[in-house]
């Protein structure tokens, strides 16, 4: 979708913002996949379905999909829980998420 590319642009916005004041974590850089790029997870979730119907779709998560970081350790296995989450980072991609919102709500 067209505004997905807008949504990318905040996000970006956010993203670059939040570095330039410390508030992400180093590690943390972003990457642009289209839909359809073979590197891309979102067939994997649900955007892929708002995607379909036309929406906009921006996902934001740790670098995973098929090729990378699928099969790692703690991933949706027995080890897979909360103690295993990089709370820095988890904390970076929900601040990049609310400033996305942020900047998109008081868009014209």
């Amino acid at each position: 979708h067209p505004r997905s590319a807008w949504l990318t642009g905040a996000a970006l916005q956010a993203f670059a913002t939040l570095r330039s004041r410390g508030l992400v974590p180093k590690v943390m850089q972003p990457v642009l996949r289209r839909r359809f790029d073979r590197s891309s997870y979102l067939y994997n979730t649900d955007g892929v379905i708002f995607s379909d119907a036309g929406y906009p779709v921006l996902f934001l998560d740790e670098h995973i999909n098929k090729f990378h970081n699928l099969e790692r350790r703690g991933y949706h296995d027995r080890e897979d829980g909360v103690a295993n989450i990089c709370r820095a980072y988890a904390t970076g991609i929900a601040r990049v998420a609310l400033a996305t919102a942020l900047l998109v709500s008081a868009a014209p």
